[in-house]
């Protein structure tokens, strides 16, 4: 698939995000050299999370984060994305840069944090499952203590919860991030382990036109760490995504490091084209925008 056809829909920097590496300037550089369509940048917004575990109120929505706190100051954000959006107008760049956020998603805050967030006129909001058993799995292994197809169950239960809740966002994040820090050997997820679970998921993100994220991340990761490509996830979950009538996929590589952004996103649309999607999406001002893989 050619990479002008492509949209990246989850980034993160080191200027915002506690985890980022990449600057803006690499980012934006990276995704000119592999000539993308363009990009979202999609700062991690984790409120009350502070090295992997919730701490309900620790500060005040609009105050100050708490030291570690894994949130991030939307007005600077802001000024700093439109200094970078004129700066690609004024190069005649063809790369279109959009304004997001990831939200990491916790039951007791809401509808509070949506509130907070609607007045910052987003492209394109992400909602992710970072924490289950309120830990973050990044850090902790306790979810995984009965066995990594338990682990699934519970972070897509996460997801339903969050998908039945009145909740504001656009993408359905990493709906498999839960595979990526199971302990031994890497198992993907199948979809005869998991169907109700994600047929459930699917019927409600249908729905409520939410977009169903295809995340590489957990691929080149595991890649460079172990030097063994896990290759692209099961195909009957796409499948059955397209037979209960989905349309809404957006493609995201997660880059977080120099180098990542738009990795393996051809490959990804080239396997999705193959299992009969005919669209992509990314969002502009809250809308789903078709981007056609023909």
């Amino acid at each position: 698939m050619e990479a002008s056809k492509l949209f990246d829909n989850h980034n993160h920097t080191r200027h915002f995000s506690p985890d980022g590496e990449q600057t803006l300037d690499e980012l934006l550089q990276d995704a000119q050299s592999r000539g993308l369509k363009g990009l979202a940048l999609t700062e991690h917004f984790d409120k009350d999370v502070r090295s992997g575990e919730p701490f309900p109120a620790v500060s005040e929505y609009g105050q100050p984060a708490a030291p570690g706190e894994w949130v991030f100051d939307l007005q600077a954000y802001h000024g700093c994305l439109m200094q970078a959006q004129e700066k690609l107008e004024r190069e005649g760049s063809r790369l279109k840069l959009t304004k997001g956020i990831e939200v990491g998603y916790l039951p007791y805050q809401q509808p509070t944090v949506w509130r907070y967030l609607a007045g910052f006129n987003f492209d394109a909001v992400i909602a992710s499952i970072h924490c289950v058993d309120n830990k973050d799995i990044y850090f902790f292994q306790d979810a995984y203590r009965d066995g990594a197809r338990a682990a699934y169950d519970k972070y897509l239960d996460l997801i339903i919860q969050m998908l039945e809740e009145p909740c504001d966002f656009d993408i359905v994040g990493h709906f498999d991030y839960v595979t990526r820090y199971a302990p031994g050997a890497y198992q993907r997820m199948n979809y005869q382990d998991h169907s109700e679970r994600l047929d459930r998921m699917f019927r409600l993100m249908i729905q409520s036109g939410k977009s169903l994220e295809i995340n590489t991340r957990t691929r080149y990761r595991l890649l460079d760490k172990t030097g063994t490509d896990i290759d692209l996830q099961d195909p009957a979950i796409i499948r059955r995504y397209l037979e209960l009538g989905g349309e809404l996929i957006s493609l995201s590589s997660d880059s977080h490091e120099d180098h990542n952004n738009g990795r393996f996103l051809a490959e990804t649309a080239d396997w999705l084209y193959s299992l009969g999607v005919r669209w992509l999406c990314h969002f502009e001002a809250r809308k789903a925008v078709m981007d056609p893989l023909d």
